[in-house]
Parts: C-alpha cells; structure tokens; sequence
C-alpha cells in the first residue's frame, strides 16, 4: 500500500508540476482557462511500443475516440500504430480516455548520413472536447522529451508530419519551431532536400518537380467524416486559409502535405 500511495502521490506532483508550466508559458482565455483547471484532474501516461502495441483493449479505445472523425480510421490508425513507438494519453479521473498523441522516433539518411528524426503521428481529442486545446499538453509533453533528448545529444532533431487539416498546420506553427513549407508555401534548399529525404525514406512518390511538400495519393483509404470536414471547412472560412487549395491539396483524393519543423527553445500553448 505504500508503494501505490507514493507511485500515485509523484504522479499527481509531475502532473501539478506540468500544468504549472504550461500557465506560466501563457495567458489563457475563459475556455483555456477551464481547460487549464481540468488538467488538475486528469492523469497523462506515456508508453513505450512495447506497452501499447499488442494491448487490444487499448487500441480499441484509440479507435473510439478516432471514429467521429473519420469514415474508416481502420488503415489510418493501422498505418501510425506500426509507426510509431511512442504514445502520449491523457485519461479522465474516470480512467475514460480524452486525448492521444502517438509519435515515431527514428533515423533519416540525409547527405549520405543518418540523422535523428520524429514523426509526429497521429493525435486526437475526444469529440465532445474538440477545439479547447486540450490536446496541447500531450504535444507540450513531448516536447519536453525532446528537449531532454537534445539536451543529452550535441544535435538538432529533426520532426516532420503530414497533414491535410487547417488546424495542425496553425497548432505545430504555433508549438514547434522553423516550420516548412511556411504559410505562403514557401522553403528553403535544405528544406526541400530534407522533404525528399522524407519521401525516399517512406518509399512515397517520386519527386517530379512540382512541391517537394506535397504528397500525392498517399492516404487513399483514409477519409474524414462528414461532421469533421464542416469542422474543417469553419476554420478554413474563419483563417482564410487558402493554401491546401493553391497548391491543389485534395483530402479525398489521399492527397497530404508533409511539413518539418524543428524542437523549440520556447514553446507557447496558445490557442488558435
């Protein structure tokens, strides 16, 4: 009994401790501000491949959570479990899952060396919590992985995703640091290099010329839902965001943008 006493009493101090530092990192409005307080009652793990990946029971609610937003989240869910090996939960006092990030540390050739790299997969917040900025203390949490990363290593790693949602582009360029393709669609050489890297990596079309950063048909199976693409479509009204349709970005084609970003030195959990 002392043992679980001490396990749960350091739980709730690396909890407290956490969302101390993501107030201090920042103001918060009314709706963040109830968010903030929830976090004192919540209980956030992280787990290893091994913890996760043959635990059926988990996976399912992985996928309940998903389904809301998606037709089928069956090869998408597939695809990121088999790539990534680490998982970021945050759970109600009810133990009832609210949000997940799963993440996929590996190396890159790049320049005819291997280099350290994340994918961030694929993170999601329950439906009835969607757009209170929840889902930021789990990427606040990786991030500081991997600072303790870089902190232990004299170099710089690299993250990359792939998106077609508003709403990630804006989050990861608020959260992580010299973000490609830029808002304009614009990168630099080693930018572009570092994409084709990514796409030799993943075995992903080859590059013809157009956009190093756009992906095209790699998500064929993987569809949003109809309540998730008016959801969407608000934010690309409320942002005037046009750039998935410049540079001909169609979702339900499969189509992704892939964007790299880097570990901040300040991260803020601003809302959007």
């Amino acid at each position: 009994m002392l043992n679980i006493t001490k396990i749960s009493l350091i739980l709730i101090l690396k909890i407290t401790i956490f969302c101390s530092i993501s107030r201090a990192t920042h103001t918060f409005s009314e709706n963040e501000k109830q968010v903030e307080t929830k976090c004192h009652s919540l209980s956030f793990h992280t787990l290893k491949r091994e913890e996760f990946i043959h635990n059926q029971a988990l996976i399912n609610e992985l996928k309940q959570i998903t389904l809301p937003s998606y037709k089928d989240p069956t090869a998408m869910m597939n695809r990121d479990l088999n790539h990534c090996n680490k998982l970021y939960l945050a759970r109600e006092a009810d133990e009832s899952l609210i949000a997940f990030f799963m993440v996929g540390w590996e190396p890159i050739l790049f320049r005819e060396q291997l280099i350290s790299s994340v994918f961030l997969g694929l993170g999601v917040t329950r439906q009835d919590k969607k757009s209170t900025g929840l889902i930021r203390f789990l990427f606040s949490r990786f991030i500081y992985d991997a600072r303790k990363w870089e902190e232990r290593h004299p170099k710089k790693l690299l993250l990359w995703y792939t998106t077609a949602t508003p709403s990630i582009f804006y989050i990861f360029n608020q959260m992580f640091s010299d973000n490609q393709p830029r808002a304009d669609g614009s990168y630099d050489e080693e930018g572009k290099e570092l994409a084709l890297a990514i796409r030799n990596h993943m075995h992903w079309p080859i590059y013809s010329g157009d956009h190093p950063f756009v992906i095209k048909g790699i998500a064929k199976k993987t569809r949003y839902s109809t309540v998730e693409r008016e959801r969407i479509e608000s934010i690309i009204k409320a942002k005037n965001f046009n750039l998935f349709k410049e540079l001909e970005i169609d979702e339900t084609q499969g189509d992704r943008m892939l964007r790299i970003c880097r570990v901040p030195n300040v991260h803020s959990t601003a809302r959007l």
